[in-house]
């Protein structure tokens, strides 16, 4: 930078550095701390300077001018620290709280210095205080027995705190006092309210490092509270007592006037009412809250809502309330629905409805002054009096209010009731008519019931008749003749039971005249012929008697007989001209006395139209032996009918017929002489005559008399017996067959005289007998037949058992030439008959008779190949076909030997034999030593190779080879092998172990030498 430029720069810098003392000298508004800060701005524009190095200064001038440079600021610095010199006067200034700058007059200020006018700039105050318009703060005081939660609200108090009014911004460092204590808080935008801990006097003392403040007083004390007395509880009151209610209450205040705001919750609706209070400040005062009329029953609320001391005000949410409840007042009064009526000599129950509380208690008084106390825990109470009168209830009480009583109950004497009884005769009564009246008078209250006997000879009856009014007539109506006695015993009212009364009355009763057919109901005549009926009478003779007879074409006739003097009267009549029913009717009968008795006894003439007949339609019939025969005949008239019959040995009989058939039990000659139905005789035709014959038994005829039969099980013929029958077929012959003790009953339908009775083939062998017991025909059943009986013996076929062991292979080299045994069953004699088969498949054949015994040796011949049986015969001469029988082979088989060159080995060898032959294989072989006795041993092969291994010194010889069927064995073993035990050499050294040569010397060595020389 050039000097020109240097020189810019320093006068540009100079006069920041002088703006920036000015504007600081205003921030600062005269503190002193601003000359410091000037004193340093100075110091830095030389320190500029010089490290700009301005060329300037370099000469006597620019010395100059920097010494006079230097002088100006000095000057500048003194003039400086002469105005901001702090003097201390007192200033009074009256401004307008809206302006910021005044002009005033400052005269006489340290002599004539400072005289003249001045503007002065007004700044506002760094402003801390509480709110001016609320001096006075509470805090909840815990010593009053009170909930806390129980309030709501304090007036202008929500946060609990004194809120301070500042007109900084920032977080201020903040000492107050509480009772002249000092406490400290961090003051923000937010944080701006001390809390309220306890009661005393807030003051707010300063900012730290703030020079003014501006600060005011509060004061805290407690607020007032109010409550119900704890051991208040719910009250109740009774209706009937006084509308004000005033209820107990506990109040505390610092100030002694109180403001208390509650709410009354009516059924009706809410009312508000405000009360003031003198009290003691500072203590609890214990008061009575005067709620107004409580005119209706029910449940009321009172809840405290505010209350109001000076400045203070608190309101309660929730808990601070009293329910004040208003009951119904107990009530009670008879029930008694009118006058009660006391009986005489007893008792009554007044019935009592009680509403309320139980227990109640009940003041009762008789009309004459008398008192009653009763204690009941029931809503219904039956209240028990002997004595007639005004009873009325005075005073009711529950177990919570009492009540006046008003209501009455009358109880009247009821006398007992009375009766009168007139009886009033008929001079003539009949039984069955209406008899005697009574006549019954009463007084009392209704309904009545009286209870009398009727004594009617030895019967004595008891009756009950209720009366409903006073006056009532009792008609009585006898059945019986005779004397009647009516015993009056007690009577009743709807109040008296059980009167006891003691009068009688008697009427006689004339017995009814009496008429009837004498038990006759049904009568039959014949056409055209007299009826004479008999009739029984009874009464007061003369008696006069109306008969009425109905003809069936429903004309009547009525007849009347008078001055009857008998007991029994045949009454005639011939009207029945006519068949078909008449009905007679007695209608009634009259006594001397005027007694009549309606009748209803009736009669039936029932008159035959036909006169009965009887015929035949043959005059022979057949009649089995022990049995009844229906003979047909021909009738008439009405039945039943009695037939008489003359047998050819003269015995009459008769017999009686309900149908057209005459019932026979015996064979002879008969003749009808006399036909009757049950009411009339009829005419028999001259020489009815009929015979009966005899039917024969049937019979069962046997000519052959062969008893017994022979059957083979497997034969398909069967054996049969004739037989001849005597008697009318069809016939059923019925015959049992006994089976082993088994009985099964058989019949067999044969339509002709000729029978051939064929056996059943049976599945089983044994004895069947055939007994033919009884025979059957057309008329008779099962006559017996006389000792019948077919033995049916069945035997089972001859068959062949062959031996299990039977042999069918040999061995080549063998010879045949053996025989086998084999088993025949069945009874000997046998015959058999067999093919033989040689080898070259040709057959023969050969037969075996009169083989006596069940065993058989069959001989097996060399050059047979096979065999088999074709049939066998026993002596019963059943056959039985053997050609299912197995076609039994024989064939040979190569004899089994061993193949082996080998006849020495050495110990650990192991020997190999080959077998030839079929196989499997069964080797026996032996091995012997010298030390020990030989052991035999036997090993099964299936392949044809042997292995022994040769552990010992030995002979092992092969004695035999056998398959299934043939052996190779002989006296000498088939195979020998000699084991030999392995050569040993043994050098002898004596007495010395270890010999010392010299080199090319020779040493001499003796060897022994065990086994089989030579050696090598």
């Amino acid at each position: 930078m050039d000097a020109v430029s240097r020189r810019q720069v320093a006068a540009a810098f100079f006069i920041f550095l002088q703006s920036l003392k000015i504007s600081e000298c205003k921030k600062e508004n005269g503190s002193n701390d601003w000359l410091l800060r000037f004193s340093m701005l100075d110091a830095l524009f030389c320190l500029v300077l010089y490290l700009m190095r301005i060329p300037r200064l370099q000469n006597i001038t620019s010395r100059r001018w920097f010494l006079i440079f230097t002088l100006l600021i000095s000057v500048n610095t003194c003039v400086h620290y002469w105005y901001s010199y702090e003097i201390k006067v007192d200033l009074v200034l009256t401004t307008h709280p809206n302006k910021t700058e005044e002009r005033i007059n400052i005269d006489n200020i340290i002599g004539d210095r400072l005289k003249g006018t001045v503007d002065v700039r007004i700044l506002p105050w760094n402003t801390f205080e509480f709110n001016p318009g609320k001096r006075n703060y509470c805090i909840h005081d815990k010593s009053f027995p009170a909930e806390s939660n129980m309030l709501k609200i304090q007036e202008n108090d929500k946060k609990n705190c004194i809120p301070i009014i500042t007109n900084e911004k920032g977080a201020r460092e903040l000492i107050y006092s509480i009772n002249s204590i000092n406490y400290t808080m961090i003051l923000t935008e937010t944080d701006n309210c001390i809390p309220i801990s306890k009661p005393g006097i807030y003051k707010l003392e300063y900012i730290k490092n703030e020079l003014k403040i501006k600060s005011n007083d509060a004061a805290v004390t407690l607020c007032p509270q109010v409550r119900f007395q704890e051991t208040t509880g719910n009250l109740e009151i009774c209706e009937l007592e006084k509308d004000q209610v005033s209820l107990p209450i506990l109040l505390k205040s610092d100030n002694s006037h109180v403001d208390l705001t509650f709410k009354l919750k009516k059924p009706s609706g809410d009312i508000l009412f405000s009360k003031e209070f003198e009290v003691v400040p500072g203590q609890v005062n214990s008061l009575f809250l005067d709620v107004g009329d409580i005119d209706q029953v029910g449940d009321y609320l009172v809840v405290l809502n505010k209350i109001i001391s000076g400045e203070h005000i608190v309101e309660y949410e929730k808990g601070n309330s009293m329910l004040v409840r208003k009951i119904k007042a107990p009530t009670g009064s008879f029930d008694c629905r009118g006058d009660v009526e006391l009986l005489l000599n007893g008792d009554v129950n007044l019935p009592i409805k009680l509403n309320g509380h139980p227990p109640f208690h009940l003041n009762i008084q008789h009309e004459s002054g008398k008192q009653f106390s009763i204690e009941t825990n029931a809503n219904n109470y039956n209240y028990n009096v002997k004595e007639s009168g005004v009873y009325s209830i005075k005073e009711i009480k529950d177990s919570k209010c009492a009540s006046k009583g008003d209501s009455i109950c009358t109880v009247v004497d009821v006398p007992k009731p009375t009766i009168d009884i007139r009886f009033e005769r008929i001079s003539s009564s009949c039984s069955g008519d209406q008899g005697a009246d009574f006549y019954f008078s009463l007084t009392g209250k209704g309904p009545w019931s009286i209870e009398f006997e009727e004594i009617h000879g030895n019967r004595r009856d008891k009756r009950i008749i209720n009366i409903p009014s006073h006056s009532y007539v009792y008609k009585t109506f006898p059945k019986n003749s005779g004397v009647y006695r009516y015993q009056f015993i007690k009577f009743s009212d709807s109040r008296y039971l059980n009167i006891p009364l003691d009068q009688s009355f008697e009427q006689e009763i004339h017995p009814l005249p009496e008429a009837s057919f004498l038990g006759l109901t049904q009568i039959n005549k014949c056409l055209n012929e007299d009826l004479h009926v008999p009739i029984s009478l009874i009464g007061n003779f003369p008696l006069s008697l109306s008969i009425q007879t109905l003809e069936p074409s429903g004309k009547i006739n009525l007849t009347k007989l008078n001055d009857i003097n008998q007991n029994e009267l045949i009454f005639k009549t011939n009207i029945f001209n006519f068949g078909g029913v008449y009905s007679l009717s007695l209608i009634e009968v009259k006594d001397k006395d005027g007694c009549v008795r309606r009748l209803s006894n009736l009669l039936e003439v029932k008159i035959n139209k036909k006169i009965p007949s009887i015929s035949l339609e043959k005059s022979e019939f057949w009649i089995s032996e022990g049995r009844f025969l229906n003979i047909p005949v021909n009738l008439s008239g009405e039945g039943p009918w009695k037939v008489g019959l003359i047998k050819d040995s003269g015995i009459y009989r008769e017999i009686e017929l309900k149908s057209s058939s005459l019932l026979i039990n015996e064979a002879g000659s008969y003749k009808i002489v006399s036909i009757s139905d049950e009411h009339c005789k009829g005419t028999v035709e001259p020489n009815l005559e009929f015979n009966v014959f005899l039917h024969p038994k049937p019979k069962l005829l046997y000519s052959i008399n062969q008893t017994s039969f022979m059957h083979c099980l497997n034969s398909i013929n069967k054996n049969s017996v004739k037989f001849d029958l005597i008697g009318s077929s069809p016939f059923t012959l019925h015959y049992k067959i006994v089976i082993n003790g088994k009985v099964k009953e058989m019949e067999t339908f044969v339509k002709d005289k000729f029978l051939e009775f064929c056996f059943s083939i049976p599945s089983i062998d044994g004895n069947v007998e055939y007994q033919f017991t009884h025979l059957s025909d057309a008329n008779y059943e099962k006559i017996p037949i006389d000792n019948i009986k077919i033995l049916h013996q069945v035997t089972s076929p001859p068959s062949i058992v062959f031996p299990s062991s039977i042999k069918k292979v040999y061995c080549i080299e063998e010879e045949l030439d053996e025989t086998e045994v084999i088993t025949l069953v069945g009874k000997p004699p046998f015959s058999i008959s067999l093919s033989i088969f040689d080898k070259n498949g040709l057959e023969s054949f050969e037969s075996f008779k009169n083989i006596n015994s069940n065993k058989f040796a069959l001989l097996i011949r060399p050059g047979m190949t096979a065999f088999k049986f074709n049939n066998v015969t026993d002596g019963n001469s059943c056959v039985s076909t053997l050609e299912n029988h197995e076609l039994l082979k024989i064939h040979g088989i190569e004899k089994p030997f061993i193949i082996s060159d080998q006849t020495d080995a050495c110990i650990g060898d192991i020997l190999g034999f080959t077998l030839g032959g079929a196989g499997p294989w069964t080797i026996k072989y032996e091995f012997q030593t010298l030390q020990k006795p030989s052991t035999v041993k036997t090993e099964s092969l299936s392949t044809n190779k042997f292995y022994v291994h040769t552990a010992f010194p030995g002979t092992l010889s092969i004695v035999s080879i056998c398959n299934q069927f043939c052996c190779s064995e002989s006296k000498s073993p088939l195979a020998k092998v000699h084991i030999h035990d392995l050569p040993l050499g043994v050098l002898e050294t004596g007495k010395d172990l270890q010999k010392s040569i010299h080199e090319g010397d020779a040493v001499d060595m003796t060897i022994t030498m065990q086994g089989h020389p030579p050696f090598d």
